[in-house]
């Protein structure tokens, strides 16, 4: 539609419309320029960000051919050229959803402006007005409808170049509106007052805004992320170390000690061996998902006893797991090793000492890479559904060891190797096998991060798991060469703000069609009174919200400049209430943050002593350390810990930390329960107790040996609901209790009871152990003194000469002393011919009923190790079987009695008659234990009844 489309020749230009036509021609020649310029910065942009979708470049285009066409037309004296440009304007900003999704508000602004004010420049008033209306409707909608799309509509780009550009329009338009501005008719100017009035401060309050709210939300994000990777990195370092420490004194267990100091040609099918292959069974099935395989490396690196029986034999020594720890004597933790087997393991290992201290072999565990991934994706429960992702990187291959995000990216590398490369590291395990596609998942962003994580610790890189863009932070790893990182999507992170705008957006709407409205009322009722609100206008233009118009008037001009001065107050209230909101809030996340330091500062001293005296099983250590550690730790005067008595009628002090306190432990210092001090009031009621001003309190109870005290708390030990005692802290300073040290010290105590708990048990279990130790061993001895009674003499003799029982131990005397010190005897070297004697005491379960004599027939025999070996791990053997036939024979003797007391039973019982059940008792008696006993049976002993007594002899 045109404003009139007669022909040129028969119009009748007047100067107006002469100049109307002279701004239409320039106006399209720099709207051509800039729309050429934009189309090659925005062909630019895409290109540097890798998007193949050039939608907008082509818009851009469209713009600059309709400016073309408006340029020519104008210039060819066509009234309507210019309107060409005008619709082409109005419908790219329909697109402006698709081409800059989310980020719509400053290209519609510039859109209405740049149409309003090229109608206005170009085209007669009635025309101008229609457009600007036409152009307002359509920016203000389609605002709207950006605000409601769904996230992931149009084309995801950033915002490179959209502000820039936007501002760069809306700063020329608004330049030829000003400078063209004195030549325009009042109801024209007041209609561009109105606009730049409503726009201006509405988008510069919702862009502070908006920024405001980005920073805030971006400052959280930051912190949490920060805390997420610090908090995995803190987990999988404690993973590590707990793994190495275990390792460590894995390695250092008998059976393997013993197996590993063999010579080499003694091991294969010893009893050593197979004690050393159960032991490492045993270690594979504490974890039996993620632990592969439990192996022995000897000195040059070869597989000599693994639980995967096809590993033995492998030559391992050209990997780090061997030489780091062959070299240092440290446990070592290996990087991720791929195998050809489709296996991705960690390896962690450790120096098998002797007991000279020399490394005399490694021992190895293969780990799956999975568990690292297990421990991810468990500290990441609960949050799978907010657009966060954690990572595991080697900082030397780049490949993610683990990843909570896409699978098909797990254990790929971040970084572009080349083939060379790539097929070293595929060579040495370092990287996946297979082509590029198959190990290799480039994101230099990602590669530039992490080597520049020292410097910017926070940076943002395009996750395809999260399909957006990822604010991602890094966290170094202490135990080994890799970083934690911690993703969050930004759509996400900034789903706040977004839902804020939407709020802001739909009320500057509101506050721009109200303006909107009252400048076409305005525009319908020129008066001079709006020639006032000129300087107004331009003051609020200017960014001075405290400017108001002056009314002179009554009527409708006066109520619109009261409208306009009330306008302007409610935005500086708004901006004002904004800032102060944003101070206020500001000012509450520090006091929170401050508050979380410390909470987790004391949660963080409360572990460490906690993990101290976890260690510690012994009341009589337990109880000093606790005290110390306190004192230590929270920086107060005095800890005491009392425990009650059986009687729970005194609180009695078992450690302190200050001077005062061991003087008191020193005397035996004890309270009367729920009499003396808020020990005593504690350790009845079971509640804790604070006194501010120790001074003023009531039950406190004045101490000499603590004179300086003047604040004090006191908790009480609770297990499984009862008191077991009371934990009292002391400082010097007043008042300095509060709630919060209330609860944290409270958590301490339970922590502290728990110890005091198990110490208690861990001693009574000790205590009953040793007694029933001695209790078998007495049970042991006296059962061998009995068979020795009953057997006579059980030594047996084997020689050149032959073999048969011992008659006498005289014969052997070594045999007698190695049997009274438990030890076995050697006798020298160079002793004389059948003298040299080797006697290794039996034993079962550390009770001596044995002993092994072995005599050499050559003179200076000298017992090597193997023989001394092979002797003593015979006599453990003999003692056990030895046992097994006495308890067989127990047994066996038992079962007997059981059957001839069923016997003799069933005989009783087949006789009715008291004399014949007598007689038949007596009998079966004597047959039982032998020709010649007499057995007498008898009824009522003391009477002479002859009826009531029997007696048989046979």
């Amino acid at each position: 539609m045109t404003p009139d489309t007669r022909p040129t020749d028969t119009l009748q230009i007047d100067p107006q419309a002469l100049q109307r036509r002279r701004n239409a021609i320039w106006i399209s020649a720099a709207t051509l320029v800039i729309l050429v310029i934009i189309t090659g910065f925005i062909f630019a942009i895409l290109q540097q960000e890798q998007i193949k979708d050039y939608t907008s470049g082509y818009m851009t285009s469209m713009l600059a051919l309709a400016a073309l066409a408006s340029l020519w037309l104008s210039y060819r004296r066509r009234v309507g050229g210019i309107s060409i440009l005008l619709f082409a304007m109005l419908l790219t900003t329909f697109t402006l959803p698709y081409l800059t999704p989310g980020q719509v508000i400053a290209p519609a602004l510039a859109s209405i402006i740049m149409v309003s004010t090229i109608a206005t420049a170009t085209l007669p008033t009635a025309w101008a007005l229609r457009f600007g209306i036409i152009a307002s409707v359509v920016g203000l909608a389609i605002i709207v409808a950006d605000q409601f799309m769904p996230v992931g509509f149009g084309i995801q780009s950033t915002e490179t170049g959209n502000l820039p550009i936007s501002a760069g329009l809306v700063a020329v338009y608004s330049f030829i509106v000003l400078r063209r501005f004195g030549s325009y008719n009042l109801r024209v100017k007041i209609l561009v007052s109105f606009i730049f009035v409503a726009f201006i401060p509405l988008a510069i309050l919702g862009t502070y805004n908006t920024l405001t709210g980005q920073n805030v939300l971006e400052n959280q994000g930051r912190q949490n992320l920060s805390s997420l990777a610090q908090n995995t990195a803190s987990q999988v370092d404690k993973y590590i170390s707990n793994q190495k420490d275990s390792i460590r004194t894995e390695a250092q267990q008998p059976a393997i000690t013993a197996y590993m100091s063999l010579p080499s040609f003694n091991r294969p099918g010893s009893p050593e061996e197979a004690d050393a292959l159960r032991t490492l069974n045993t270690f594979v099935r504490k974890d039996s998902i993620f632990i592969y395989s439990y192996a022995l490396l000897d000195v040059s690196g070869t597989n000599i006893l693994d639980t995967v029986e096809d590993q033995i034999g492998r030559d391992e020594s050209q990997y780090d797991y061997f030489i780091k720890p062959f070299n240092t004597g440290v446990p070592f933790v290996s990087t991720l090793v791929f195998e050809e087997n489709s296996k991705y393991n960690v390896h962690f290992s450790a120096p098998v000492r002797n007991l000279s201290g020399d490394v005399i072999g490694i021992l190895r565990a293969e780990y799956n890479a999975a568990v690292f991934q297990t421990l991810l994706r468990s500290l990441l429960a609960g949050h799978e559904n907010q657009g966060q992702l954690l990572a595991l990187v080697d900082m030397n291959t780049y490949v993610r060891v683990a990843y909570t995000g896409n699978r098909d990216l797990l254990y790929k590398s971040l970084y572009n190797y080349g083939p060379v490369d790539m097929a070293a590291l595929q060579l040495r395990g370092g990287l996946l096998p297979g082509s590029p596609d198959d190990t290799i998942a480039i994101s230099d962003e990602t590669v530039r991060g992490i080597q520049n994580i020292e410097q910017v610790p926070f940076f943002t890189v395009p996750s395809q798991s999260l399909e957006d863009s990822a604010l991602t932070a890094g966290v170094r790893l202490n135990m080994t060469d890799w970083i934690a990182l911690s993703y969050q999507s930004e759509t996400i992170l900034y789903q706040p703000i977004r839902e804020q705008n939407r709020t802001v957006v739909l009320i500057a709407i509101g506050l721009i069609l109200l303006a909107v409205l009252a400048s076409l009322v305005a525009a319908q009722l020129i008066s001079a009174p709006l020639l006032s609100l000129r300087g107004t206008a331009e003051k609020l233009a200017a960014g001075d919200l405290a400017a108001r118009a002056t009314i002179t008037v009554n009527d409708e001009i006066g109520e619109l400049a009261d409208t306009f001065n009330r306008m302007s107050s409610e935005l500086s209230q708004t901006l004002t209430g904004l800032e102060s909101r944003v101070a206020e809030r500001t000012a509450e996340l520090e006091t929170a943050r401050g508050q979380s330091e410390e909470r987790a500062r004391d949660l963080e001293t409360i572990s460490d002593v906690a993990r101290v005296i976890s260690g510690e099983q012994k009341l009589d250590v337990l109880l000093p350390l606790i005290a110390n550690l306190v004192t230590e730790k929270f920086e107060h005067y005095h800890t005491g810990i009392f425990l009650l008595d059986p009687n729970r009628q005194y609180a009695v002090l078992q450690a302190a930390s200050s001077e005062g306190g061991r003087r008191m432990l020193e005397r035996g210092h004890l309270l009367e329960v729920g009499q003396t001090g808020i020990v005593g009031f504690v350790a009845q009621t079971g509640q804790p107790r604070i006194a501010l001003d120790v001074g003023a309190d009531a039950v406190y109870f004045n101490n000499p040996d603590l004179p300086d005290t003047r604040s004090e708390i006191a908790l009480p030990l609770n297990v499984r609901g009862q008191t077991i005692g009371v934990l009292d802290v002391q400082s010097v300073k007043q008042g300095i209790f509060t709630t919060d040290d209330l609860n944290t010290l409270t958590v301490l105590a339970d922590q502290v009871a728990i110890a005091i708990e198990n110490a208690r048990l861990f001693g009574q279990t000790e205590q009953a152990l040793t007694e029933v130790q001695a209790v078998y061993r007495q049970y042991v001895s006296q059962e061998w003194r009995n068979i020795a009674s009953r057997s006579g003499n059980l030594s047996y003799r084997h020689s050149i000469q032959g073999r048969g029982v011992v008659d006498s131990e005289s014969q052997f005397p070594q045999t007698r002393e190695a049997m009274e010190k438990g030890d076995a005897l050697i006798d020298a070297p160079d002793a004389p011919a059948g003298s040299a004697t080797l006697a290794v005491p039996v034993k079962l379960r550390n009770q001596v009923i044995g002993v092994i004599n072995v005599q050499a027939v050559k003179q200076g025999r000298d017992w090597s190790p193997d023989e001394i070996g092979m002797v003593q791990a015979i006599s453990e053997r003999l003692a056990l079987a030895l046992e097994n036939a006495r308890l067989f024979e127990e047994t066996t003797r038992r079962a007997e009695l059981e059957r001839l007391s069923a016997e003799l039973a069933g005989k009783i019982g087949s006789s009715i008659r008291l004399e014949s059940i007598l007689q038949t008792t007596a009998q079966e008696l004597s047959r039982v234990l032998g020709g010649g006993t007499e057995v007498l049976v008898q009824i009522q002993p003391g009477t002479t009844n002859q009826d009531a007594l029997q007696a048989v002899k046979l």
